[in-house]
């Protein structure tokens, strides 16, 4: 089912209409969080096609690989889902944009169908998503913030394109009838997730040398700056405190008062003749 014949199924359904209104907020939310970091600057520098075709031709391979061992020994299942491994690497370095056009260009690379294939359609959304959820916490910073954007980017492009593509064939309008349907596809998914996981933050730093600084440096604390005000008071009100004299506790006052205004000290006799005589 191509993605037309999706769209235009979803007048009479409404499961089908509301999940592909969710579809198409993600897709939106996804390509404007990464427009908004300045990711599409990345597709003017030769290594980021070069790491997209490489992603591509790897994700090819992983496919026919896995259809020429299921073949023979029927348990090339597993590479079903392993094949998403190398475009959840770029869209992870790169973010949503690349991510999207990845999926597109593995469409069209494998040609299945024109308009663009349901299942296409549902693989580049599920890349621009994961692209847009690891911009913040980033893998270059947090080891696990990887693996999480994978296995919440394909929770939510299931969720919404896949359950509209699936409620469409007239399958259950339940998840779980859905990802019993899939069941290689998510093991492939929850595959590559640990496999991200073992990939530490020094690494990621490295792996894209094309991606832009919107997305390189992205601070993991981008959801809370509203608490930026009150670090600002907070920093003035600890310098104000910084210039402030320390004042002394009382008794301490008080002996120094006394002794301020105590008479001087009286030198000794021999010492006041002495000055005497030398007076003229």
């Amino acid at each position: 089912m191509t993605l037309l014949d999706l769209i235009a199924r979803a007048g009479p359904d409404p499961l089908v209409r509301y999940a592909l209104l969710g579809a198409a907020v993600l897709a939106v939310a996804s390509l404007l969080g990464g427009w908004s970091r300045g990711d599409v600057r990345a597709l003017m520098r030769p290594a980021t096609w070069i790491a997209l075709a490489t992603a591509v031709v790897a994700g090819v391979a992983l496919t026919a690989a896995g259809d020429r061992i299921g073949a023979t020994l029927a348990i090339g299942w597993p590479l079903e889902g392993l094949r998403r491994l190398p475009l959840y690497l770029l869209a992870l370095g790169y973010g949503p944009t690349v991510g999207a056009l990845s999926g597109l260009a593995f469409a069209a690379v494998e040609a299945r169908q024109w308009p663009l294939h349901g299942a296409d359609a549902l693989l580049a959304l599920e890349l621009a998503a994961v692209g847009w959820i690891a911009i913040a916490p980033s893998p270059r910073r947090h080891r696990l913030a990887a693996p999480l954007a994978v296995l919440v980017g394909w929770s939510l492009a299931t969720a919404t394109l896949g359950l509209a593509a699936w409620a469409a064939a007239g399958g259950p309008a339940t998840l779980s009838a859905l990802l019993a349907t899939d069941g290689a596809v998510a093991i492939g998914v929850l595959s590559s997730a640990l496999l991200t996981a073992v990939l530490p933050p020094r690494w990621w730093r490295r792996a894209a040398p094309g991606a832009v600084a919107g997305i390189v440096g992205a601070r993991t604390d981008d959801g809370v700056r509203w608490l930026r005000p009150l670090r600002r008071r907070a920093k003035l009100r600890t310098r104000d405190r910084a210039l402030t004299p320390v004042r002394m506790p009382g008794p301490l006052r008080r002996a120094s008062r006394r002794a301020r205004s105590a008479t001087p000290p009286r030198l000794p006799v021999a010492l006041e003749k002495a000055a005497g005589r030398s007076e003229p």
